[in-house]
């Protein structure tokens, strides 16, 4: 099982993009977010144990 979750500067989720089960590959994700201008971060999480997390930033 795969997750893919956005959380907001202050650690709050806002948005749970996969939450699936998806075999091993390269995936494309295209969304649009409803989210203010502002500092998210993302996270890739797996039940294999994989947890990675990135900052992003939404410019207005």
């Amino acid at each position: 099982e795969v997750d893919l979750l956005v959380y907001d500067a202050m650690g709050r989720l806002t948005e749970s993009l996969i939450s699936d089960e998806l075999s091993a590959g390269i995936y494309r994700i295209n969304t649009t977010f409803d989210l203010p201008a502002g500092v998210y971060f993302y996270q890739l999480k797996t039940t294999s144990g994989k947890n990675i997390i990135h900052k992003f930033v939404i410019i207005d």
